[in-house]
């Protein structure tokens, strides 16, 4: 994997092992605490999004947010499907989620992988960054004023549609910006990803699908 940007190799070690939860509505409950380096790998992905690509006022807004609040509020999530291998398309994500009072900001790098039956997958050397915040339908009207007041949010009135998480708790969520990536551009070589990859580390691939579905 010469020549591949690190957070690449990470994300294609995590589906050759077959790393991560289940998981399509992008709640993890095996989510861990963020780290020192997951907070300087977000600080530095958010600085590069800001001058590599021109973005909408609503984009920045998000993006200038998150970098406010992600410290002590940072949690990380890895999920991927159940890479059934008739699909021949597998997804591993990695998301950064900043957890505040009734809403979180989540900055997610998902990679798409195809595969044939006892061999590695393969992916398309794509990355696809995705920004959304996600809204408790739970929360009181006095937090919801509150969200108004403190965040760029608008509340429960403004979503693209209603998610709910593994304990069936609901969310409004709106989607904020999403693109694919090649691997090769500087917002994705020039994050410091090194620390997802231990020095020395050799892949130990787990090839036999979770689920075989003959026709």
């Amino acid at each position: 994997m010469t020549g591949i940007p690190n957070l690449y190799k990470f994300l294609t070690i995590c589906v050759a092992e077959k790393r991560g939860n289940h998981c399509l509505n992008q709640f993890d409950d095996n989510a861990k605490i963020g780290t020192v380096d997951d907070i300087n790998f977000i600080h530095k992905y958010i600085q590069l999004a800001l001058i590599c690509d021109s973005l909408p006022k609503e984009t920045i807004d998000f993006l200038k947010e998150y970098e406010q609040k992600v410290a002590n509020n940072l949690m990380v999530h890895l999920t991927r499907d159940c890479q059934v291998i008739e699909t021949n398309r597998h997804y591993v994500t990695l998301i950064f989620k900043v957890v505040l009072i009734g809403y979180t900001l989540n900055i997610s790098f998902r990679t798409k992988f195809s595969q044939q039956y006892n061999v590695l997958p393969v992916g398309d050397n794509t990355i696809n960054i995705t920004y959304w915040c996600d809204i408790s339908a739970n929360i009181t009207e006095d937090i919801t004023e509150d969200i108004k007041t403190n965040s760029i949010r608008t509340g429960k009135e403004c979503y693209d549609y209603i998610v709910e998480d593994n304990q069936g708790l609901k969310y409004y969520r709106t989607n904020v910006w999403d693109k694919n990536i090649n691997i090769l551009e500087d917002i994705i070589t020039k994050l410091p990803s090194d620390y997802m990859i231990p020095i020395n580390y050799s892949m130990k691939p787990r090839l036999k699908p979770d689920a075989c579905l003959l026709s």
